[in-house]
């Protein structure tokens, strides 16, 4: 899969999606949604653009956003309320 990091240009100047951008958004949409229990810090292995949805309560939705941390790869999930 692609990466981004914080130098990887999104937007063009028009604002308009780079190509880097439309190729990595493809490429997460093509992954299938992680459903569980709980969250999946510390509890779940997956690489960055994977979403995870915690089925106790539809609306927290988790996205990971580094393969691993500290070699870890259960963290490097953010937490994303869904109103």
């Amino acid at each position: 899969m692609r990466k981004l990091d914080r130098n990887t240009q999104v937007v063009d100047q028009a604002g308009r999606p780079t190509q880097a951008l439309q190729i990595f958004g493809e490429e997460v949409s093509k992954l299938p949604t992680i459903l569980g229990t709980g969250s999946p810090v510390g509890a779940v292995e997956a690489r960055t653009g994977r979403t995870y949805i915690d089925t106790t309560d539809d609306t927290k939705v988790y996205f990971k956003m580094a393969d691993s941390v500290g070699g870890d790869k259960t963290l490097g999930w953010k937490y994303a309320a869904l109103l």
